[in-house]
């Protein structure tokens, strides 16, 4: 049976226009019909096998579509995961070292100089000094080398010196935690008379310079450095050294 042509564009458009003409709706239905019909006969003529593919095109292409949707949820559920996960690895990482570092400073040695005292203070002979290092902390502090020296320079002094290297001759020590050991140094006021008298006037000071370097059970190495000074009436005081303004810092 002869089948009419499709309507061409202008035709459709004829047809869709208002006030078109019923049979021209007919025909477009009759159209529609007969290629309805023809993939029903094209279905009913296919053996069970070739059904059997059909459905299972038509599965996996359905399937296809479900896992690539799931997929592209999946992969943002998945990058929003990793970007929290490692957000909470970082924090997890900062919050452990500071609490390390916490630990350790309140664990670690802390060596500093606890008093400062005549052994001896001769007029026209010889002074010594008592210096009283003590680690505050409670370990060990470890490889303790203590350097002290005596100095009499005018008071105020406007600069103090800088302490020159260790004699080779200081040999590393270890001070306990919360104990104290006493380093005796001595200078020779013989050489320049009046020394004496000038200190107790408060023309002169005895200044007590150190540095102490040492290490902490962690392996981290610290220095102290201190200056202390007496002169004029504090010298028959029972506490003659105070600190100075300048030069006593610890790491």
């Amino acid at each position: 049976m002869p089948v009419d042509p499709m309507p061409i564009p202008s035709d459709l458009h004829y047809t869709l226009a208002p006030g078109a003409q019923v049979p021209q709706w007919a025909a477009m239905w009759e159209h529609l019909s007969t290629a309805f019909g023809e993939t029903l006969s094209a279905f009913a003529r296919l053996g069970p096998g070739d059904m059997l593919l059909v459905w299972v095109a038509v599965l996996l292409t359905l399937l296809c579509i479900l896992v690539a949707r799931l997929s592209r949820g999946l992969s943002r559920f998945t990058g929003r995961q990793l970007h929290l996960t490692t957000s909470l690895a970082d924090t997890a990482l900062a919050a452990g070292c500071l609490q390390r570092e916490m630990n350790e400073r309140q664990l670690r040695a802390y060596v500093d100089v606890a008093a400062v005292s005549f052994q001896r203070f001769a007029p026209g002979q010889e002074i010594i000094v008592q210096v009283e290092l003590r680690n505050h902390g409670l370990t060990p502090a470890l490889n303790l080398i203590a350097q002290v020296t005596l100095a009499f320079l005018p008071f105020p002094a406007p600069d103090l010196p800088v302490l020159e290297a260790p004699s080779p001759d200081l040999l590393p020590s270890v001070l306990a935690a919360r104990e104290s050991r006493a380093v005796l140094q001595g200078v020779s006021i013989q050489s320049t008379p009046g020394t004496a008298e000038r200190l107790l006037t408060g023309e002169l000071g005895l200044y007590v310079l150190g540095k102490l370097t040492y290490a902490d059970v962690f392996g981290r190495e610290h220095v102290t450095t201190v200056s202390m000074v007496a002169s004029g009436e504090r010298l028959k005081g029972r506490q003659p050294f105070v600190r100075c303004e300048a030069g006593n810092q610890s790491s």
